[in-house]
């Protein structure tokens, strides 16, 4: 059996004990996934009562974007002209900058939205912290969804945009 560690050497030769035996492993407890069908994106979007939830359901399921890499998008960062959005290291999961291409249509969509604030995901002039409890928030029989998004997350939406590429 070779053993190789980190980056240094292989090691090769048979291992009386196991090294890892008796380190805590963390149960498994990651929820399944939500797939969306195509009628239940249309319904979350027509439960939105504001266009700053559609922007963010847009970005979302179509950029593939994480919770916290839209809440501080700023419009800084997005260059409609040249077709792309950059993603400052300090606000992505992995500290690295990342460019992500543009769909044509969500660059319209941006340039009928565009707003004064400085954050793109913004209520009013005011920087959203949160977008789970306003997603929850529809008690009006109008604006409820035929099926239950309680266990929907924000990455599953990440995870539609991987699955629809």
């Amino acid at each position: 059996m070779a053993l190789l560690l980190g980056n240094g050497p292989v090691i090769e030769e048979m291992l009386e004990v196991n090294p890892f035996a008796g380190l805590n492993q963390k149960e498994e407890t990651r929820e399944l996934m939500i797939l969306l069908e195509p009628k239940q994106v249309e319904e979350l979007f027509s439960v939105c009562k504001y266009e700053h939830q559609r922007l963010f359901l847009l970005l979302a399921l179509t950029m593939g974007m994480r919770h916290g890499e839209l809440l501080s998008l700023k419009w800084q960062d997005i260059f409609l002209d040249k077709g792309f959005i950059r993603l400052r290291a300090e606000n992505t999961k992995a500290r690295k900058t990342r460019i992500l291409p543009l769909i044509p249509f969500v660059v319209e969509y941006l340039k009928r939205y565009k707003r004064d604030s400085e954050y793109v995901i913004a209520f009013l002039g005011k920087l959203i912290v949160t977008f789970r409890k306003e997603l929850a928030e529809h008690k009006e029989p109008e604006s409820r969804l035929s099926w239950d998004a309680s266990e929907l997350r924000i990455h599953d939406l990440r995870h539609n945009t991987a699955l629809t590429l």
